[in-house]
C-alpha cells in the first residue's frame, strides 16, 4: 500500500483511536500470573461507536475479543508457557499519534509497564502527515518507550499495519535505542485475507480497512516469535529521555 493511501486511511480514521480512550481493566494482573502492558490506537482497542458502525469494545476489526492480535498472543503466551495465565491491560494512545506535543503518560500507566513481563506499543498509522508532526511524534514516541521499558521484561515496538516505511523507521531507530525488539508487520495488510472489510461486510471505510481475525492472528504470531529471540531488554549504555510524572 503507497504512502499516499495510507495517508487517506489515517484522514478516514482521524477521530476512531480517541473516540474511546479506555484503561482495560484487569486488577488480576500480577502475580501469579503474567502481565502484558500495552499501549496502542485503535487496532489495540476500540470503544462501541454508532458514528462509525463499530459495537465493539476491542481491538478493531477483530469479530470478537478472543480474535484481537492481544488475546490471540496472550493465548499463544499461554499454550507454550507450561499453563501459567497471561493477562493483559490496554491503554488507549491516540493522542501520542495526533497530539504528539501534548502526549503525556499518567504515574499508574508507568508504574503498570515497570512490572509487565511484556510491554508492547502498537502506534504510528494515525500520524499527521507533516515534518514537524512527524518529528514531534519522533521524539515522543522515543520517550515513551524509554518510560515504558520494563524493569525486567521485554520490550516489544510494533510497526505499523498500514506500511508506512518513514514512520516504521523511526519506530525502528527508537525501539533500537530504548533496548526494545521491533516487529515489522510490513504487508500484512496487503494480503486480503488479513484485511476485516474481506471477510465480513463492514459498511465504514475505516474500520473495514483495518485488520480482521486473521490479519490480527498476523500480527500476534510475529510478536510472539520475535519475543522468543529476546527474554530480556538489551543493555543500553545510557538511559534516553523520559516522562517526569514527579
Amino acid at each position: 500500500m503507497n504512502l499516499k493511501t495510507v495517508r487517506r486511511l489515517s484522514s478516514l480514521l482521524i477521530g476512531i483511536a480517541t473516540l474511546a480512550p479506555i484503561l482495560a481493566a484487569a486488577s488480576e494482573c500480577g502475580p501469579p500470573s503474567k502481565c502484558v502492558f500495552v499501549l496502542g490506537n485503535s487496532i489495540t482497542r476500540h470503544g462501541p461507536s454508532q458514528e462509525i458502525g463499530w459495537a465493539g469494545d476491542w481491538g478493531m476489526a477483530a469479530s470478537s475479543p478472543e480474535n484481537d492480535y492481544v488475546s490471540q498472543l496472550l493465548q499463544l503466551l499461554s499454550e507454550k508457557s507450561r499453563g501459567e495465565t497471561w493477562m493483559a491491560d490496554r491503554l488507549s494512545a491516540g493522542a501520542l499519534e495526533k497530539d504528539s506535543e501534548k502526549f503525556k503518560l499518567t504515574s499508574s500507566s508507568i508504574q503498570q509497564s515497570k512490572k509487565a513481563d511484556v510491554v508492547i506499543v502498537t502506534v504510528g498509522d494515525n500520524v499527521t502527515p507533516g515534518a514537524s508532526n512527524v518529528d514531534a511524534f519522533s521524539k515522543t514516541y522515543l520517550k515513551t518507550l524509554n518510560t515504558l521499558r520494563p524493569l525486567n521484561g521485554v520490550l516489544a515496538c510494533v510497526g505499523t499495519w498500514w506500511t508506512n516505511p518513514l514512520i516504521n523507521k523511526i519506530i525502528q531507530d527508537s525501539c533500537r535505542m530504548a533496548g526494545g525488539i521491533y516487529v515489522d508487520i510490513s504487508g500484512l495488510s496487503d494480503s486480503p485475507e488479513n484485511v476485516a472489510g474481506n471477510q465480513r461486510n463492514i459498511a465504514h471505510k475505516g474500520v473495514a480497512a483495518h485488520p480482521g481475525d486473521r490479519g490480527m492472528k498476523a500480527i500476534a504470531v510475529r510478536i510472539y516469535k520475535l519475543m522468543q529471540h529476546g527474554d530480556r531488554l538489551e543493555k543500553i549504555s545510557q538511559p534516553g529521555p523520559q516522562f517526569d510524572n514527579r
